[in-house]
């Protein structure tokens, strides 16, 4: 039987916080730059391996 949790903003409001019955925790932080920044840690090195270009917002 799943168990709802609770979801929290930090204070900045620059972070949720997620908590399951299950003592799961998720964080999700919400500032625009550093989401893109972790996305394009990823992506652009996915997108060389395949000989393609990175997403724009990616950069060159």
């Amino acid at each position: 039987m799943d168990q709802w949790g609770q979801i929290r903003f930090t204070a900045d409001s620059r972070t949720l916080i997620a908590g399951q019955g299950d003592w799961t925790v998720a964080v999700w932080r919400l500032d625009p730059g550093e989401a893109v920044e972790r996305l394009c840690a990823v992506a652009a090195p996915a997108a060389h391996s395949e000989n393609r270009a990175p997403p724009e917002l990616c950069g060159r």
